[in-house]
């Protein structure tokens, strides 16, 4: 199994809404779903990704802030969420030990020119999200218990 420390953004806007990515890759399965109900291999989350060596999680959402959505010059709140989630990727198990940080940002403006190439693969759009639609969409979303946490947020 695969170790990786995962630092995540849940970034809101002036509104309240939250900033998700839409990604589609189909060699992501969770161990947790039966064979007849596969996860959807099209899904919503928010930004980030891994913890790079000698980083740390506040460090890496900073990095991934800037990558994702070129969103600098912004304080990266506190961590507001922690979660572990085992997925198995290309046959391989791996442990995302996940930290989620609170980002407010004045003005909803992102570019994903910084996005690596193979993120470039497998994101397909991104849009800003209000709570209302977090809690009636029918997509799928990662964490599932995003919208409790946007709502403790903006309340």
């Amino acid at each position: 199994m695969i170790e990786r420390p995962t630092a995540r953004l849940i970034v809101l806007d002036s509104e309240g809404r939250v900033l998700l990515f839409q990604w589609e890759d189909p060699s992501v399965v969770d161990p947790g779903h039966p064979a007849e109900t596969p996860r959807n291999p099209v899904f919503w989350c928010t930004p980030g990704g891994g913890v790079e060596p000698g980083e740390s999680y506040e460090q890496a959402a900073r990095r991934e802030l800037w990558e994702e959505t070129s969103i600098t010059g912004v304080e990266i709140g506190p961590c507001v969420q922690s979660d572990d989630t085992m997925l198995v990727i290309n046959g391989r198990p791996v442990l995302f030990q996940q930290r989620s940080f609170v980002v407010r940002v004045p003005l909803p403006t992102v570019s994903v020119d910084g996005l690596l190439d193979l993120e470039r693969e497998t994101y397909r759009t991104h849009r800003w999200w209000s709570l209302t639609e977090l809690e009636t969409t029918a997509e799928t979303i990662y964490p599932e218990d995003l919208a409790e946490v946007v709502r403790s947020l903006v309340a």
